[in-house]
C-alpha cells in the first residue's frame, strides 16, 4: 500500500471514530431501555456520581436481600460492551445472591471509546468507574449496609482493582474478579500489580475456555497477588498451608484462584456452580450480620 493510499484509509477510519463511539452509546441506551422493560421496576434506580466539575447520572439495578438475615451487599461491574443484567452467570448472580442474604447493586459502566487508528484510552472509563463506585458506596451507606464486596467481570474486574488499590475503606471486605485480564496495562495502571496493593480477600475465578488474555495471565495474577509489598506479604494462598490445613487456617488464605472446567468467559453452563462457589466464599471471608445501634438496624 502506498503512503498516499494508507493516509487516505487512515483519515477515512478516523472520520468514522465519532460514529463508532456514538454507536456504543446508542447500543448502551437501547440496553438500558430494554432492561427498564424486562427487569422489575422495583430493582431500577438512578445514581448520581460526581467529582469536581464532573457529574454523571447512570442506571443501576438494586435488589435487596430476601433471606431475612442480611449479610451485606455485592456491587457488580459488568464486562466491556455489557450491561448490569448481562445474561447467563451475571444475571443469575444478581438475582440469586439476595436469596442467600446478599443485596446486589449492579452498575452501568460507560462505553469504551474504541476509535480506529488510535490507541484505546481507558482512563475515562477507569475514572468514571471510580466515581460510580463512590456513588454506589454512598447509596449503600444510606441503607445502613456496611459490609460490601465488589464483583467485577472482565473489564469490570479491572475497574474494581483500579478503584481498590487506592481506596482502603472499612466498608469493603472482599473483591471477586471473574475472567480478569492480568496483562492489562494502560495509562500507568497495571491490573495484576494492583492485586499486590489490595488489602482485602480476593477470589479470582475464570473458565478453562476463557479468553486467551485471561488464561495466559492466570499465573501472573496469582504471583502478583502473593508478592511481597515492601516488607509485608499482602496475601497468602492455599499452598502456603498445604501441611497445616483447618477451618481456621482456611480463613487466613486471602487469595484464592479457581478455574471452572469446560466453560468460557461468561461461565456458560456453569451458572449454578459459580453461584455456589461465590456464596461459599462470601460466607467464609465476608460474613455479615444485622445489628441494632440505638434505633437503627445496620448490616456489617
Amino acid at each position: 500500500m502506498t503512503g498516499r493510499r494508507y493516509l487516505t484509509l487512515l483519515l477515512l477510519l478516523l472520520s468514522y471514530a465519532p460514529l463508532l463511539l456514538a454507536d456504543s452509546q446508542l447500543r448502551q441506551k437501547n440496553w438500558v431501555e430494554d432492561m427498564q422493560q424486562r427487569s422489575s421496576s422495583e430493582d431500577q434506580i438512578t445514581l448520581n456520581a460526581s467529582s469536581g466539575d464532573k457529574e454523571e447520572k447512570f442506571f443501576a439495578l438494586f435488589r435487596p436481600e430476601e433471606l431475612g438475615r442480611p449479610s451485606g451487599a455485592v456491587i457488580m461491574l459488568h464486562d466491556i460492551e455489557g450491561h448490569p443484567d448481562w445474561p447467563e452467570s451475571f444475571h443469575q448472580l444478581r438475582t440469586e445472591l439476595p436469596r442467600y442474604g446478599w443485596s446486589t447493586l449492579a452498575l452501568t459502566l460507560p462505553p469504551l471509546d474504541r476509535s480506529p487508528g488510535s490507541k484505546i484510552n481507558y482512563q475515562p472509563l477507569l475514572e468514571s468507574g471510580t466515581i460510580r463506585l463512590e456513588a454506589a458506596k454512598a447509596y449503600l451507606l444510606e441503607k445502613k449496609i456496611y459490609n460490601v464486596v465488589i464483583l467485577g467481570h472482565g473489564l469490570g474486574a479491572t475497574v474494581a482493582t483500579y478503584y481498590l488499590q487506592n481506596h482502603f475503606d472499612d466498608l469493603f471486605h472482599g473483591v471477586i474478579v471473574l475472567g480478569m485480564d492480568g496483562n492489562f496495562s494502560a495509562e500507568g495502571f497495571d491490573a495484576a500489580s494492583a492485586l499486590t496493593a489490595i488489602r482485602i480477600p480476593i477470589f479470582d475465578l475464570y473458565g478453562s475456555d476463557d479468553l486467551f488474555s485471561v488464561m495466559s495471565s492466570s499465573k501472573r495474577r496469582r504471583t502478583m497477588a502473593v508478592k511481597t509489598d515492601g516488607n509485608t506479604r499482602t496475601h497468602t494462598q492455599s499452598s502456603d498451608y498445604a501441611f497445616d490445613y483447618s477451618d481456621d487456617i482456611a480463613k487466613k488464605i486471602t487469595y484464592r484462584q479457581f478455574m471452572f472446567p469446560a466453560t468460557d468467559h461468561n461461565f456458560s453452563q456453569m451458572e449454578q456452580p459459580l453461584l455456589q462457589r461465590v456464596v461459599g466464599w462470601l460466607r467464609r471471608y465476608a460474613p455479615g450480620s444485622e445489628i441494632r445501634v440505638d434505633e437503627n438496624t445496620l448490616t456489617r
